[in-house]
């Protein structure tokens, strides 16, 4: 069991890894519609230890609340947006 264990762990070590690298250069907002599809492929907004990446998006954003917060006022931005009615009608 333990070996299973180890192995699982280097997998996700690895990904994590691959998706620094892949995202090194990705702006804030970038990273902030990953976080959107993960959301929404989970059906929640995740944990950091539930998205591939969660280390490397807490240390862009300083912390996983201000990286979810931006997901979020990405999010209300967004709502405001469609919402908004065209100018001249109120």
């Amino acid at each position: 069991m333990d070996a299973v264990l180890r192995r699982a762990e280097r997998m996700i070590a690895y990904q994590n890894i691959q998706f620094i690298l892949a995202h090194q250069n990705d702006t804030l907002e970038q990273l902030t519609a990953y976080l959107s599809a993960c959301t929404d492929k989970l059906g929640h907004v995740p944990a950091k230890c539930e998205v591939i990446g969660g280390d490397y998006i807490e240390y862009r954003f300083d912390s996983w609340v201000n990286a979810v917060r931006s997901f979020f006022s990405g999010r209300m931005a967004s709502a405001k947006t469609r919402l908004r009615l065209p100018s001249g009608r109120s």
